[in-house]
């Protein structure tokens, strides 16, 4: 019998990540439409400030929103030209937060860990194990940013990520952001596994059950609170929010699974092994909302007195298998091929506010995605020359995508944000991945890997991601049913998918006395080809042409450096200096393009050159 045990606790707080402005066009809503024509169109800001208090009338009301949109405008046009002038060294930087606005990104988490293990017993020519891992962690987070790149003059925003659809204390008084860390969101995982090993190694294998619960608690604010065009869509030039009130949720996993190997050599076959498995899983989850209205004191967002809770439900289950057969040619040479399914559980859409112009494919639930996948794949070692020795692993694989869960967001034609995953696409995934290793001298090595992608679409048909196509524009499809309008997407490309992949790592051993230690030195260049930040970047595209910059980023490489000293002199140190982006490369990892909505794009660059110290000690 062995047990561990273990106890971990991670706090972190520190500044948001800065975004940066990218592109800015001053020709959409609302820079480019007067304040006083509005109310014409259903955006009733001015009648309700005046009917609330908040301005004396409409002509004051119209000046004053008139006058922040204008200085927003002005703004943003300065930001974009020092932008445009100042090179790479002007991406580095963004303007500071407006004033009031809270700029950091929390969490904090406990988690208990434990794995038990006892073992073996013998029934006849069986033996029998038996392991469990135990978990149960405590967690919750929360971020407060400005998405604009202006510092949040244009957009700012308070979200608590995991609290998505769950708890949060994000809350508005007296006209001030007040985001706080709600309850934690609790998490137990056990997982019991009996192995066992029949006439010693002809078959081995596993028989388990996976239980997992999840519960987040009842909330006293709002998960995403924001405020755009500094509040002039608001009565009271204030903050808007997206979502209910959270009362509770609840989603529980329940698998049992086997896996076995047939070591087909022990019957005359030689090298030849088969492994199968399988695993059936249940999920369930339920959530609770309440309406929300504000407070009459302080302007907070309370529920809404006597608003009945509205519980979304949801339930799926599914199967995964996996089938592979090895061949064991030589010490040095071998074969797979393997076959597999996956499923992906289905969940709840929560906190979306109805109304009548959520398109036509979303639901209150979504179901459960489903993967299929096959690899061929060989790992040959041997020796170039009389002493160069040489790994190479190589695999071709292909994957194939039914009801994949898509996620939409958009603003409806009543003004109202939604957010919702549906089953809108299928997709495939075909490539191959080469790796190795080569040892040209007993000090140095040099490691490689590289990977090859081509991803497309095999369907989607599913209403405008972008919210701007309704009935009667030409891009709908003519088999949308009647009275919707549906898109076929399917000539999207895949997101954050490089089609080229790949790494070159150089480690050489200093020949030093053994006495001092021991010294490598190391470089790692890595590459990839054009990404996409959007998931929809076509259809972006064809609404804003010039929008490219925004939702990708183009090839590049990338240089880390780094020295490792372990055991110096002979001690328990280790000491290590690195250089990471050696080159002071400029590339964007998140684009967030807003163009057609808020008129902004912005980006998160990689952190520039960096030169660090490490310094550990083995006990």
């Amino acid at each position: 019998f062995s047990n561990y045990t273990a106890i971990s606790h991670q706090n972190i707080d520190q500044s948001a990540g800065n975004l940066v402005l990218v592109q800015s066009d001053l020709n959409v809503f609302p820079f480019n439409f007067p304040v006083a024509f509005w109310h014409f169109f259903g955006l009733n800001a001015c009648p309700n400030a005046v009917a609330g208090g908040f301005s004396p009338d409409m002509a004051s009301c119209v000046t004053e929103r008139q006058s922040i949109i204008n200085n927003i405008a002005a703004e943003l046009t300065t930001e974009q030209a020092r932008i445009d002038a100042g090179g790479d060294s002007a991406k580095r930087l963004s303007p500071g937060p407006v004033p009031g606005l809270p700029q950091f990104n929390k969490l904090e988490s406990w988690s208990i860990l434990n794995r038990a293990e006892f073992g073996a017993i013998e029934l006849g020519n069986v033996d029998i194990s038996f392991k469990d891992v135990f978990s149960h962690s405590w967690s919750v987070d929360n971020t407060s940013n400005h998405a604009d790149g202006l510092g949040g003059v244009l957009q700012e925003s308070a979200t608590a990520p995991i609290n998505f659809n769950g708890a949060s204390n994000n809350n508005v008084r007296n006209g001030v952001l007040d985001p706080q860390f709600a309850d934690y969101n609790k998490t137990l995982n056990n997982d019991l596994n009996v192995l066992f090993d029949v006439a010693d190694g002809l078959v081995d294998g596993v028989l388990g059950y996976y239980y997992r619960r999840r519960e987040t608690p009842s909330g006293n604010g709002i998960a995403i609170i924001y405020k755009v065009y500094g509040g002039t869509l608001e009565p009271d030039l204030g903050y808007s929010r997206f979502g209910r009130f959270h009362a509770g949720s609840k989603s529980t996993e329940h698998a049992w699974y086997t896996q076995a190997t047939l070591d087909l050599s022990r019957l005359d076959v030689p090298g030849l092994s088969f492994t199968a498995g399988y695993r059936k899983t249940r999920n369930e989850s339920t959530s609770g909302s309440l309406p929300v209205d504000r407070d009459p004191v302080d302007g907070s967002y309370i529920p809404r007195p006597g608003g009945a809770v509205r519980t979304t439900q949801a339930k799926s289950d599914g199967y995964n298998y996996l089938f592979t057969l090895t061949e064991q040619f030589t010490d040095e040479f071998m074969m797979y091929l393997s076959h597999s399914r996956a499923y992906v559980p289905g969940g709840r859409n929560t906190g979306v506010v109805p109304a009548d112009a959520v398109p036509a494919n979303y639901s209150e639930t979504f179901g459960p995605q489903i993967v299929k996948s096959w690899e061929l794949g060989a790992k040959i070692d041997f020796v170039l020359g009389d002493d160069v020795p040489v790994r190479l692993n190589g695999a071709l694989y292909h994957y194939a995508f039914d009801d994949i869960q898509r996620g939409i967001r958009g603003a409806t034609e009543g003004g109202i944000i939604v957010a919702y995953t549906a089953n809108a696409a299928g997709a495939e995934l075909q490539g191959f991945e080469l790796s190795g290793g080569i040892l040209p001298t007993d000090n140095l090595e040099i490691s490689f890997a590289y990977n090859y992608n081509d991803a497309k679409y095999t369907e989607w048909f599913a209403a405008d991601p972008l919210f701007l196509a309704n009935v009667g524009n030409p891009a709908c499809s003519p088999n949308a049913p009647a009275g919707f309008c549906l898109l076929d997407l399917s000539n999207q490309s895949f997101e954050r998918m490089p089609e080229h992949q790949g790494h070159v790592k150089a480690a050489y051993t200093l020949p030093i006395s053994p006495d001092l230690g021991n010294l490598v030195l190391s470089a790692t260049l890595y590459a990839q080809s054009m990404v996409w930040f959007s998931s929809n970047p076509e259809r972006e595209l064809d609404v804003v042409p010039n929008s490219k910059e925004s939702i990708s980023q183009d090839g590049y490489s990338r240089l880390n450096l780094r020295a490792d000293w372990d055991n110096i002199f002979g001690s328990s140190f280790d000491a290590a200096i690195f250089v990471s982006n050696a080159t002071d490369k400029l590339y964007k990892i998140v684009g967030i393009s807003q163009l057609f909505t808020a008129g902004v794009s912005t980006a998160h660059y990689a952190a520039p050159r960096m030169i660090g110290l490490e310094i550990s000690r083995q006990f």
